[in-house]
């Protein structure tokens, strides 16, 4: 059964803070003694690389784009939930029945998203080149 560590806050502890530095730089254990008996082990935590989503390469740069944005407006809340209940078999979101309100409103037949719902609904996919 595995344990479940007690967090202890080292923000005031300034000695403490600079051994758990050096363990995290070294990703070596450290051993804590006093009077020459061994009383704690301090580990480096492994942290996950964090990724880029596949939109976030994209999405970073858009307001520097060429890209227009459409608001949603008043009605298209209306509009969206006759979207929604005209196509009960699928298994649209609020936000894809927005998005698709919106873009048939502004006659925007293609769309750059990750999402299966698009094509579903009928507009043209685009797809980027992330090499």
């Amino acid at each position: 059964m595995a344990r479940t560590l007690k967090h202890v806050d080292i923000s005031d502890k300034p000695d403490l803070a600079q051994i758990a530095e050096e363990v995290r730089a070294s990703q070596g254990p450290r051993a804590l003694c006093r009077d020459g008996e061994d009383i704690a082990v301090v580990v480096p935590v492994k942290v996950a690389a964090k990724r880029l989503s596949p939109a976030q390469p994209v999405t970073r740069d858009l307001h520097h784009s060429k890209t227009t944005t459409g608001r949603v407006r008043q009605g298209d809340e209306d509009t969206a939930l006759q979207l929604l209940a005209r196509n009960r078999d699928k298994d649209f979101s609020f936000t894809d029945a927005f998005s698709f309100v919106v873009m048939d409103r502004l006659t925007i037949r293609a769309a750059f998203t990750f999402d299966h719902h698009f094509t579903q609904y009928g507009f043209t996919v685009l797809t980027p080149d992330l090499s």
